[in-house]
């Protein structure tokens, strides 16, 4: 089926009303995300009823693929309720981008079985030295953005021309830190 430039302007604006009927619960608790470094727990189930977690999900997946104006209108209405919302779907949208491009499908099938599945991402851990089957990390995460209750992760850094994700069980560090 085509898309025509109808359909993309009326699937524009569904999602846009998502972000935008999510705004409140978000505002509610914007100082409680902001007070506890991370998001209330009323904020997460929000923006995931709202599917704003399969932004970056690649559609063969179940995902919703939207352009960068799209995509910054969705955060702006999040934005303006609570900075710490927006930052981690944008954090999640970027990282599913930057990990989606380096693997095999049979990978990505595994990593993508949902496609609301939330991810966050973090400075350079360390070191990172390949091992037979993957790669080893060591070294302490400085910054982790959206770590809890977020089931994988692409850490900075690298095995030189490696793309890696991770498990975030277990990750300590900062969950949100946007400024209100």
């Amino acid at each position: 089926m085509t898309e025509t430039a109808g359909s993309v302007q009326e699937a524009t604006e569904a999602l846009i009303a998502k972000a935008r009927a999510a705004v409140p619960v978000l505002a509610a608790h914007a100082d409680a995300t902001a007070e506890q470094g991370r998001l209330a727990p009323e904020s997460l189930e929000a923006l995931r009823e709202a599917g704003l977690f399969a932004l970056g999900t690649p559609v063969e997946f179940g995902g919703t693929d939207v352009d960068l104006v799209t995509l910054v209108r969705v955060l702006s209405e999040l934005g303006r309720a609570c900075p710490s919302s927006a930052w981690l779907v944008s954090i999640s949208t970027g990282t599913k981008a930057h990990f989606s491009g380096g693997y095999p499908e049979k990978v990505l099938a595994e990593v993508y079985s949902h496609p609301d599945v939330r991810w966050c991402g973090g400075s350079t851990p360390g070191q990172a030295v390949a091992v037979p089957g993957g790669a080893e990390v060591t070294g302490a995460m400085g910054l982790r953005f959206g770590s809890r209750g977020c089931p994988l992760g692409v850490p900075g850094g690298g095995v030189r021309g490696r793309r890696r994700c991770a498990p975030c069980a277990g990750c300590a560090g900062a969950d949100v830190r946007a400024g209100r």
